[in-house]
C-alpha cells in the first residue's frame, strides 16, 4: 500500500537482500491513514551473513526493536551464531562524503574488518533507501549498472556501435544489453526503473534537483 509497490519490479533485486516481518510491518495496512509511505522504516540496522564460496553474501534488514534485543547477543563472545555472521549499522549517504557507517569496525557486532566486497549489494540498499550521492565513481557505476543504465558520457567514450533504440532514456533494454556492455548484463529490470527510483525518494521525503546531487543527474541527465 505504497506509491511505489507497483515500480519495484520484485524480480529485478537481488535474491541475497532479506528483510525481517517485522521490518517490513509498522501499522495495520487497513487503517484510516491510507497509503503508509510516511510510515516505512528506514535502513538502519543490517545482519550480514557470509556464505561459502559457492554462494553470494545475504543481508537481513532488521527493526530498532530487533537490533536492541540482538545487540547484547551480538556483543557475547560465546553466543550462538558463528562467525560468520554480524550486525551492522547503515544509513543512506544524503550528503556529499557521508558515511554510510557500515564498514566501520567499531559500529559492527562483533567487531571485525570486512573480508568480502558488497559494493553489489550496497548499490542495491542505496536505491532502497533513498542515497542521493555517491563516495566515488566505483559506486556511481555500481549503481548505475543494477539500474541498467547507460551514462551519455560512457556512451560517447565507448568503441563499439551503439544504435539509439537499444536505450530508452538512458535505460538499455534487455536484448541489447550484451552488446552494449558486459557489466549491464546482471540487470534484471525488465522496463526502466527510474520512476521506481524516484517514488522511492519521495517517499523517504528527500528533496532534489537535477542539479542537487549524484542520483538526481542521473536521473535527469540520460
Amino acid at each position: 500500500n505504497t506509491k511505489a509497490f507497483e515500480l519495484m519490479q520484485l524480480d529485478g533485486w537481488s535474491s541475497s537482500l532479506y528483510v525481517t516481518f517485522e521490518y517490513s510491518h509498522v501499522i495495520d495496512e487497513m487503517n484510516h491513514f491510507g497509503s503508509v509511505d510516511n510510515f516505512l522504516r528506514e535502513p538502519t540496522w543490517v545482519v550480514v551473513i557470509k556464505q561459502t564460496r559457492d554462494e553470494p553474501d545475504r543481508m537481513v534488514f532488521i527493526s530498532p526493536y530487533e537490533a536492541n534485543h540482538l545487540i547484547p547477543v551480538f556483543r557475547n563472545r560465546k553466543n550462538h551464531f558463528s562467525d560468520n555472521v554480524t550486525l551492522h549499522m547503515i544509513t543512506p549517504r544524503l550528503q556529499i562524503n557521508q558515511d554510510i557507517l557500515f564498514e566501520r569496525r567499531a559500529l559492527c557486532l562483533p567487531h571485525s574488518e570486512l573480508q568480502s566486497n558488497y559494493l553489489e549489494l550496497l548499490s542495491q540498499v542505496a536505491v532502497f533507501g533513498g542515497s542521493s550521492f555517491f563516495n566515488n565513481d566505483e559506486e556511481k557505476t555500481a549503481y548505475c549498472n543494477f539500474l541498467g543504465i547507460l551514462l551519455d558520457s560512457e556512451r560517447e567514450d565507448m568503441d563499439c556501435v551503439v544504435e539509439d533504440h537499444w536505450i530508452v532514456n538512458g535505460f538499455v533494454l534487455p536484448e541489447y544489453r550484451a552488446h552494449v556492455s558486459h557489466n549491464l548484463i546482471g540487470c534484471r529490470f525488465q522496463r526502466n526503473p527510474k520512476d521506481m527510483v524516484m517514488a522511492i525518494l519521495q517517499i523517504r521525503d528527500r528533496n532534489f534537483h537535477p542539479t542537487s546531487s549524484h542520483v538526481a543527474d542521473i536521473l535527469y541527465s540520460t
